[in-house]
């Protein structure tokens, strides 16, 4: 009984945190399509010197995150992951799922 409770809770929390997710989409795709423009004219060298850094700041602060907050960050990743799969900016759309 106490195993079924524990997992009614974790789905429900799992479900929270999907739907708190969709509710920011258009926030993400705002935000999304302003980081865009901000570097439309930048040559290629200058897209591909900013994704560096800003994976080295993204990788410096995930050390700082608890894991449920991992898991935030990766939903937040997978819409914005969408919005350029849907976009074609990845070639064919991907859905990617994970178990939890």
């Amino acid at each position: 009984m106490a195993d079924d409770k524990k997992k009614a809770e974790r789905h429900f929390n799992w479900q929270a945190l999907k739907e708190a997710v969709e509710r920011m989409k258009p926030e993400l795709r705002a935000a999304s399509e302003a980081t865009h423009n901000y570097g439309a004219d930048d040559t290629p060298d200058d897209r591909d010197f900013d994704r560096i850094v800003a994976l080295g700041y993204l990788a410096q602060s995930l050390e700082g995150l608890c894991g449920p907050h991992l898991w935030v960050l990766n939903e937040i990743a997978s819409a914005l992951y969408g919005f350029h799969a849907a976009d074609g900016e990845h070639g064919e759309e991907t859905t990617r799922h994970h178990q939890h």
